[in-house]
């Protein structure tokens, strides 16, 4: 399991870090059996080190200090988790039914119909938080007056390739 790459923001980046962690909550309440939490930086670049650290650092606290790890479905019997899980489960049978009576998803891709529904469905989203029914913070609510600025990993990609190019040779050669 890996925390969304979609939400994500530029702006005000250091949201992603609890953005991260509810999400990487989610996924330990889900059940997942492995985890991989997204760093603060890797809506604009890939991460540093220190963002790689709290991104490590958001696991272990979920892991070692909230305990929930240990327990098999702290969620059980919960009314809204077991309502919402229901209802996920009935749309996602419903799409299933769908895909089934068109003949299969390899034709419903063929169709053209499955990329509809994801152009569809991200288009949706986008009008909600383009007319602020859904809130992204520090993006189209609670919006910083000025950015603070932060550090990146820079790569200079034609070092790496030449790089490698050289490794090669010598693979090669060798």
């Amino acid at each position: 399991c890996q925390t969304s790459g979609w939400s994500l923001t530029e702006q005000d980046p250091y949201n992603t870090v609890g953005r991260t962690t509810s999400e990487a909550m989610a996924a330990v309440f889900g059940g997942t059996q492995s985890l991989h939490t997204n760093a603060l930086d890797e809506a604009i670049a890939l991460p540093t080190e220190f963002s790689a650290r709290i991104a490590r650092n958001t696991q272990l606290i979920i892991q070692e200090e909230t305990h929930i790890t240990n327990v098999v479905d702290p969620w059980a019997g919960s009314y809204m988790m077991e309502t919402l899980t229901q209802d996920m489960a009935d749309k996602a049978w419903s799409i299933i039914e769908e895909v089934e009576a068109m003949g299969g998803m390899v034709k419903a891709v063929d169709s053209g119909w499955a990329k509809l529904k994801i152009e569809a469905s991200a288009a949706e989203k986008q009008a909600a938080i383009d007319s602020g029914r859904d809130v992204i913070v520090g993006v189209n609510k609670y919006k910083l007056d000025k950015q603070d600025p932060i550090e990146i990993l820079d790569v200079d990609n034609v070092k790496v390739r030449d790089g490698q190019i050289t490794r090669l040779q010598r693979i090669k050669a060798t």
